[in-house]
């Protein structure tokens, strides 16, 4: 393998074509950036945080927007959304600008297809209010756990990036039209709905994980709040490959 093609392997391109896919390069990518991605919450300490284990078991947390929208609790919600990225402190700006967002429903939308963002892990943020977003809404839906490279997802990722891989050189962010329960995949695609217990539910997902819009008669509105566009929907992405902390790794 040649310089060129090292720095494609270790870099954050979404799908790289490559006869090496035969034996497994496309694995190895998503599972070297996933423990890249581990190592680092580990050495920042943040895989202590209370929510560390619900993040990397199911990819997706519910929490109260407004508690965490109170001066009081920023720091609490900088260091959440700081475990669930893996980053350094200060990678989130202190503080975020909020949008509010419509979602017209189109049956063209190519978001309704489960699918993947990339390879590795990426933060993404949404706000639902209580009796905004229903089932009717076309809200995210999501496959819990699907974040965690485990067989049946690497067996799914194999079976679409081997040559000649069509598909994904059309459309790198990965589309999957399996069926979860036969595939032995992590769950089913389920609904993502706001929580009776709070005004506003705080999404917070890693769209590694399997996700798509939900359908909706088309015209529909979804109305959310996201973080301003430059934050690319959410935290802003890290790549998985270049880290600092080596050198007191084992300090």
């Amino acid at each position: 393998i040649g310089i060129s093609v090292m720095k494609d392997i270790l870099s954050m391109k979404r799908f790289l074509p490559h006869h090496l896919n035969l034996l497994g390069l496309s694995l190895l990518r998503s599972v070297l950036a996933e423990r890249m991605i581990n190592a680092r919450r580990a050495f920042y300490g943040l895989d202590q945080h209370p929510d560390a284990a619900e993040w990397k078991r199911e990819g997706v947390l519910l929490k109260d927007y407004d508690y965490y929208l109170h001066p009081d609790n920023q720091e609490e919600f900088q260091l959440l959304l700081q475990m669930c990225s893996a980053s350094k402190p200060n990678h989130i700006p202190s503080t975020l600008t909020w949008v509010e967002k419509n979602v017209f429903s189109d049956r063209n939308d190519p978001q309704l297809q489960a699918h993947i963002d990339t390879f590795h892990s990426v933060v993404k943020i949404w706000v639902y209010q209580r009796g905004d977003v229903t089932i009717e809404n076309g809200p995210l839906h999501f496959m819990r756990g699907s974040s965690q490279n485990n067989e049946a997802k690497l067996r799914w990722i194999y079976s679409v990036t081997i040559p000649p891989s069509i598909e994904a050189m059309k459309e790198p962010s990965l589309r999957y039209n399996g069926n979860a329960t036969n595939d032995g995949m992590s769950d089913e695609l389920r609904p993502v709905l706001p929580l009776e217990d709070y005004k506003r539910t705080l999404i917070i997902a890693d769209t590694s994980g399997i996700h798509h819009r939900g359908h909706a008669v088309p015209g529909t509105v979804r109305r959310t709040i996201r973080v301003q566009d430059n934050m690319q929907g959410g935290v802003p992405r890290l790549d998985p490959f270049e880290w600092s902390g080596w050198e007191t790794w084992e300090k």
